[in-house]
């Protein structure tokens, strides 16, 4: 039979399994884009100056990690893979939505 887990064991995997890129989006990504989607659906006039700094900096952000994967797997990261298909398809995403709102500001 399979060894007993005990909880302790359960919840340290789910805390040691989650990435840290993941938690860093979560926390420090997710409530900039939101400050940023609500000041522009509020008409604010700084929604467009948090819009263009959000996605400027994703656009970065992008870029940097497209450069990196094939790092990643060269270095043998597990789980890394040297090209992601979606992964310019998002950061050309990013760029067009950071040309809309830098060319209407």
């Amino acid at each position: 039979p399979a060894a007993a887990t005990t909880f302790k064991d359960r919840f340290y995997g789910l805390i040691y399994g989650v990435h840290l890129g993941i938690a860093l989006d979560l926390v420090l990504l997710v409530p900039a884009y939101l400050l940023a989607a609500v000041l522009l659906w509020r008409r604010s006039g700084w929604g467009a100056v948090a819009a263009a700094t959000v996605l400027v900096s994703g656009t970065v952000h992008q870029a940097g990690y497209l450069v990196a994967l094939p790092f990643q797997a060269a270095a043998d990261v597990p789980g890394a893979q040297s090209f992601d298909a979606a992964e310019p398809v998002i950061a050309l995403a990013f760029l067009a939505c950071a040309l809309v709102v830098l060319r209407k500001a």
